[in-house]
Formats: structure tokens, sequence, C-alpha cells
């Protein structure tokens, strides 16, 4: 089933699966899905648990239809996708994720996992940026973050790129063009929407 209702499955799963890898963590399923709708019953949440226990497990695009599908018979239902910022307990749960060895540490390859899937969740890509502001809040400078440490740096990139995005927006000049009522969009030539 491609749809249920006015859900689009394919359009979610490709919004989970960025990478193109025709499959998803589990884990990204759920914390998607909550990032969706926050407010979910006693089933839904029993549903979301079991699809948790095993942090590594993946489904495919088959299988995610199912899953939705049983979500969906749980009561679950969208709402509006919020994008006011990275949560605190996403930040505490991608710590926890990306801490392969446990150690209360991340690497910077550990970061570069965090700044993936918190990239893909809340489109503050870019691990170039990710990796610069590391090198700011890295206090005793021994190149791996504490969770405090990357508390202050998902606060930092978080800012950074809501900077960058009105910057951006400030750079486009909407004018009228007279003719048929349309406004045309002009890009700065600063920007011209080379990168």
């Amino acid at each position: 089933m491609e749809k249920n209702g006015d859900i689009d499955y394919k359009a979610m799963f490709e919004d989970i699966d960025k990478e193109d890898y025709k499959e998803i963590y589990t884990r990204e399923l759920v914390d998607y899905m909550r990032s969706i709708n926050k407010d979910v019953n006693y089933e839904v949440i029993q549903i979301f648990d079991r699809l948790t226990e095993d942090e590594h497990e993946t489904v495919t695009y088959r299988q995610f239809c199912k899953v939705m599908d049983e979500i969906i018979a749980a009561g679950w239902t969208p709402n509006s996708k919020e994008k006011s910022g990275i949560l605190d307990l996403d930040v505490k749960a991608v710590f926890q994720l990306v801490d392969m060895d446990h150690s209360g540490m991340i690497s910077r390859l550990e970061l570069k996992m965090a700044a993936d899937y918190l990239g893909k969740k809340y489109g503050v890509k870019g691990y170039k940026k990710w990796r610069k502001l590391m090198m700011e809040v890295d206090m005793d400078k021994d190149g791996r973050l504490s969770f405090n440490e990357f508390k202050k740096l998902v606060k930092k990139v978080q800012t950074e790129f809501k900077e960058d995005m009105e910057e951006e927006t400030s750079n486009i000049e909407t004018t009228y063009d007279g003719k048929d009522g349309a406004d045309v969009v002009h890009a700065d030539e600063a920007n011209d929407g080379q990168e």
C-alpha cells in the first residue's frame, strides 16, 4: 500500500531515507513518527517500544508499509511536523546512540554519525560546520566530546543554521513584474544559487 488516507508512505520513507539506502533504522522511523505527532496513545507507544528494542534493526520500504499500517490502526495520526529546534530528548538519545563504546564521550567519527542523524531529522546538514564548531566546544581539546560539550555543540549548530537561513532569506529580493500580477523572485548577485 502506497497510501493510507492522506498519508503518503513513499514520501515519508524517502524523507527518512535521505541517502537512498532503501532501508531505514527502526529507531529513525520511531523518531520521525514522534516528530510528526508527539501526542500518541498507549497502544502506539507499545509499538514504538517494540520497534526500538534493537537499535540496529532496519526495515525496507515493504516492511515500512506494514509497520505504518499497524501504527495507524493503533490510532496514530499525523500533525504538522514541527521544526522549532532540536529537542533535548533527541540530543540525549543521539548521544547515547552514537557513543558506540559507551565511554560517555563521542569521537569525530561518532560526531559524523550524530550530525548525519540530526541533519536528516532537523535539516541541520553540513558535517564541515559541525566539525568546525566541535573544535570550539571541545574544552580540553582531546578531539572527543562529553555530553555537555555535545549539547553546547548542538545549540551552536542550530544557531548558526538559523542565522544562515535568515541570511539566505534576506538575500532574496521579491519584485512585482507588472505583467500578470505574479511576483518574481530574484536572487541577490552575491548568491547566484551556486554553492
